[in-house]
Formats: C-alpha cells, structure tokens, sequence
C-alpha cells in the first residue's frame, strides 16, 4: 500500500486533484509542526495594495481580510476560505529590519516585484498586536540555515525537545518544500498542498494559522516570516498603526516612500490619512 505522503508527492496538481489531497492529509498520521505560542504584545505587519479607485483607505476593515475575488488558491489559503496574511516583526527592533518587515509584505502582494520587473504603486501597512495568545503551526526546514532569528530558534526547538523519528522529518521537509514553492501567476495549482494543510490545521486541528518564511523576500537575500491567520483568529489581534508608502522598483532597485501615517485608537473602525500625493 502506497503511504498517503508518498500518493501526494506523485500527484498530478494541474488537475486540481483537492479531495485526493485532502485525503492523504487527513491519512498521515503526523501533522504536528510545533505549536508557536504567540503571547501578548507581539507585532504583525500586514500591506494592502491601493488601486486608482482607492487611493486612499480609511478604515479597518479594508486592512483586514478582504474576500478572494480571483477566487483562487494562495500559499496558505482556499478560494472560499481567504485568510489574514501578515509579515512577524519583532518586538526590539531597528529601522533597517522594521523596512525589511514591510519589503517582505510588498514582495508577497505586489505583482510586479513579484515577477521581477520595473514599475510603481501605492501600498498602505497596517501594525496590529497580538492581545492574546495565538496557537500556529511553524512550517520550518530543520535542515535549511536561516538568517532569521525567529526562524532559527523554531529548529532549535524542535531538534532539542521533539523526539522526531525518520518518518516525521520526511513529512517536515515535504510541507516546508511546498511551502517555500515560487509559483508563477499562471499556475496557481502549485499551491494546493501548501493551501490544503493549512486549511486542515486550521478547520480540522484548530489552529489560530501557520507560519513559515517568506518565499517572495528570500529571492531578495531577506529571510523573513510569514504568518497567516484565520478569519476567526483575527480577533485575537488589533490595529494600532497604518503607514501609507509609494513603492517603485527600478534597475532592480526597490524604493519606499512614506506618504502618510497615523495611529488608530483601540475598539476604533476607521483611522484617517492624508490624500496621498
């Protein structure tokens, strides 16, 4: 009998094959990457693309999760299940790590840094803090150096307090493999293993979400983590800062230039910024 991560590794993904890979999940008899507690006053960053019909966004919810009009499959999310994408920024930081945090949120959202190639846009970042406890799922290669801290002291971890056998590092370098997967715009079938399990740990093992590092922001030499929570789980955190940026990329150059900013009060929908210019 076929073991059920061996049936994922030969399946044909451009067949959308979803219950097939529902099956094997739920069939695996290991699905526990540790559990990363995160406590109060933890900071996540998290960047929405403006458009010309929205220059300008003034409220919370437009920050938050916003419904998957592609309605296709992302890194960690399904087409009727959209999530709360958001990049870790630590609680000391410097200004240098704090505009890498927002690098890695454009780098994952805006296409043409995403394919590469030259052009400008408008991106509003919003900082929310964890107010309670949030359970995730670390998605994390034990046998890959990280330059993150955060990163390395999830394989710290695991290797000295998890007794794990063969079987389960196989499984660890499988997920961490399709979730550090470059996908290209037009095959969006690469991310279903990736968009399945988390969807599993979330529905299934009652997960707040997962975390793992940014794939976009390594191309650039930046090792950062990502985090996607569900759309219960964002109730557990809250605004408190949103920073309107121009964004442009040219000769391989990346530009940040801050519009505007401002705080937003507790329990508060909206915020305000200036007209951007």
């Amino acid at each position: 009998m076929i073991r059920p991560l061996e049936q994922l590794k030969q399946l044909n993904l451009n067949t959308y094959p979803v219950e097939e890979i529902r099956r094997c999940i739920r069939e695996i008899p290991f699905h526990g990457f540790p559990v990363a507690e995160f406590f109060k006053g933890k900071i996540i960053e998290r960047g929405v693309e403006n458009t010309p019909k929205e220059p300008v966004f003034n409220t919370v919810k437009r920050l938050s999760i916003n419904p998957n009009p592609s309605d296709k499959y992302g890194r960690a999310s399904t087409p009727s299940k959209p999530l709360f994408y958001g990049a870790i920024l630590p609680i000391d930081v410097s200004d240098k790590i704090e505009n890498l945090t927002r690098v890695t949120c454009a780098s994952e959202s805006v296409n043409f840094l995403r394919e590469e190639r030259d052009g400008k846009t408008m991106m509003t970042f919003a900082k929310w803090i964890a107010c309670e406890k949030l359970n995730l799922v670390a998605v994390v290669d034990l046998s890959k150096k990280y330059n993150n801290s955060f990163l390395t002291s999830f394989q710290q971890y695991m290797i000295k307090k998890m007794k794990i056998d063969d079987n389960e590092y196989e499984f660890m370098r499988f997920f961490s493999k399709e979730f550090s997967r470059y996908v290209s715009l037009n095959r969006n079938y690469e991310y279903l293993i990736s968009a399945l399990y988390s969807e599993f740990c979330m529905e299934q093992l009652g997960y707040d979400g997962v975390i793992y590092p940014s794939v976009q922001s390594a191309k650039l030499g930046i090792d950062s983590l990502c985090i996607a929570l569900s759309k219960e789980s964002v109730n557990k955190i809250i605004p408190i800062k949103a920073i309107q940026c121009g964004i442009s990329r040219s000769d391989m150059n990346i530009d940040f230039r801050n519009i505007s900013g401002c705080e937003i009060e507790q329990g508060s929908n909206s915020f305000q910024l200036k007209i951007s210019l």
